[in-house]
This record gives structure tokens, sequence and C-alpha cells, in this order.
């Protein structure tokens, strides 16, 4: 809410999302917000890397129907964590659905402490976004409207979603048929690639 609160307001002075905007909005966040583990982990970008991914993927990539592929592949991941618990509780499959939800459930308690102990708010809240021809696609927009509403500063490293996608992929491969496991698994790797997008939750691999 704090961080939605500090956007408006800069907003009352400049009206776009130019780097004046992003540069300002940044200030305001150093002097608000609890100070983050962004420039380790910035670091720990490079070093494994050599350059921030997320800074390169979206101009590296011409092709509308790459952009949009990555975007559908990282918004599926609310399909991904909502369908297969349904399908096991109405096949009443009830041993799995119990494995799924307590191993999905540790996955986000853990994050979720890393995130108070370490918080890290990533390039989406304190660097300058990616602006260009790409951010007309359809899940483009839909990705960021829907992280838009539930976003939370502080919660960029590690990803909850990369995190949790992975988790379910490994424990569908145990309780679904290998085909589903394939699909599921595929899915995890589309978060995974879809978090290289610029401004989103994580700076590594991002």
């Amino acid at each position: 809410m704090d961080y939605v609160i500090i956007h408006e307001l800069v907003h009352t002075r400049i009206k776009n999302h130019s780097r004046a905007f992003w540069a300002e909005l940044a200030l305001l966040h150093s002097l608000r917000i609890a100070p983050g583990l962004d420039p380790q982990i910035a670091a720990l970008d490079l070093a494994v890397f050599g350059s921030h991914l997320n800074e390169t993927w979206m101009p590296g990539t011409r092709q509308l129907w790459v952009s949009e592929l990555l975007h559908f592949s990282y918004w599926a991941y609310y399909l991904l964590i909502g369908i297969p618990p349904l399908v096991l509780a109405l096949t009443r499959r009830t041993q799995a659905l119990r494995d799924l939800v307590f191993r999905l459930m540790l996955v986000y308690l853990t994050c979720y402490l890393v995130f108070i102990v370490a918080p890290v708010y990533g390039p989406r809240e304190l660097a300058a976004r990616y602006e260009g021809p790409l951010t007309q696609g359809f899940f483009y927009q839909l990705v960021y409207n829907t992280l838009s509403i539930g976003e939370s500063p502080g919660c960029a490293f590690p990803s909850s979603h990369v995190a949790a996608a992975v988790t379910i992929a490994l424990v569908g491969w145990r309780w679904f048929s290998r085909p589903i496991g394939i699909l599921l698994g595929l899915e995890a790797i589309g978060v995974a690639l879809g978090a290289l997008r610029p401004g989103d939750v994580i700076f590594v691999p991002s």
C-alpha cells in the first residue's frame, strides 16, 4: 500500500513513467521504505550472469509473439497453483492433495520468512521500466495489471512464483500421469523464463 501511495504522489509532479519519474520514486523509497539487500543481489546477478538480464531480455526480443508467450507463461502461474489442487480435490485424492498443499505452503512460508528477514525490492520498483512496442501486447498488459493489484514490496528475491511452480511440477510428477507431469514441468520452465522480463520481482536470474 505504501508503494502505491508513493507511486501516485510522484505522479502529481511527473505524469509519465520517464526516467525522471523512476529516479524520484527510488529516492522516496529510500527515505520511506526499510532498506533491502538489492545492492548485494544485483552484485550477485552480475557475478553469475555478467549482466542484468532483465535489462537486456525485452529490448533484445524483437518478436511480439515471443514476448507474449513468455508473459502468458508467467501469468499462467495463477492457473498452475489453482488447477492441480482443484483436480485432486474433485477426484477425492486426499493423500495427493495433502502432499501438494503441504509442500506448497512450506515453500511459500520459507519465501515469506526470507522476505521479512532480508527484503529485496527488485527492478520492478527501483529501476526504470522497459518502454517499447512490446508493451502493447495483451499478455504483457495482463501480467502488469495483475501484479499492480497484489504486488508486495520487498518480495523480489527469491521468487515465490518460480519456487511454487517448480514445487507443483515436482509433486505433479509424482501424483499425475506422465503427460500431465511433463505439462506441469514445461509450465514451470515458462514461469522461470517469464521472470526474466524487465521490472519483474527478482534480480536473479533477471
